[in-house]
């Protein structure tokens, strides 16, 4: 065999060999984007659904404080009432402590309280302004929506 024909053979293995560590690679990296948009997913739910414990403790916080304090708290009082006696009126004339602090959403923010409700059918809304942190927008999480 020349030595052209051994190269030329030579130069087609390393191609073959490129293309074969390119596939692998793209193999790799097809595996590493579905696994991190799954997890991603699974982290999304995983908030989505502590968002929603959480505004179910806080709407039980809220009845209890109704049935101690024979009113729920204004919108200017808010939860912090729940934690400390309001100073603006009306003011309770049973005040009871119902929790000791109140959870912070899973994106970092307060949750929201508006009386009188907006959007559920009862009294007041609880809600986390979700994933953007904007109130009022899509990804909100209330007392409003049914349990799932």
């Amino acid at each position: 065999m020349s030595e052209a024909a051994h190269a030329e053979g030579g130069d087609s293995q390393a191609a073959m060999i490129v293309i074969g560590v390119a596939i692998v690679v793209s193999l790799i990296a097809g595996v590493y984007f579905f696994t991190k948009s799954k997890l991603s997913s699974t982290e999304r739910e995983g908030r989505d659904s502590v968002a929603r414990s959480d505004v179910e403790l806080i709407t039980a916080q809220l009845q209890l404080y109704r049935s101690n304090c024979g009113m729920l708290p204004t919108q200017a009082q808010g939860l912090k009432a729940l934690l400390e006696q309001p100073a603006t009126p009306p003011l309770p004339k049973r005040w009871v402590q119902v929790t000791k602090e109140l959870p912070i959403d899973p994106w970092g923010n307060d949750y929201n309280y508006a009386k009188p409700a907006v959007k559920s059918r009862g009294a007041f809304d609880v809600y986390s302004s979700g994933r953007d942190g904007k109130a009022g927008t899509r990804d909100d999480i209330g007392n409003w929506e049914s349990p799932k």
